[in-house]
């Protein structure tokens, strides 16, 4: 950052800021309240929201293939 523009409180408040959201994201993230998957977890194939819930509903839980690299 630039000292003669921004104090530093400034910028350290800010990134404390950005760093507790982060927190809160990850938390809900990795939280039992998060999940299902989205069409992109499923690269393999072209599926739209409407199918995955289908596919979720009629077969149960989906494992997306996971990239061994």
């Amino acid at each position: 950052y630039e000292e003669g523009v921004h104090r530093r409180e400034t910028v350290e408040r800010l990134a404390e800021s950005y760093g507790e959201e982060l927190r809160e994201i990850i938390a809900h993230c990795t939280s039992d309240r998060a999940g299902g998957y989205t069409p992109s977890d499923f690269p393999l194939v072209q599926l739209d929201d409407e199918t995955l819930a289908f596919l979720e509903e009629e077969f149960g839980d989906l494992e997306p293939e996971m990239d061994e690299a």
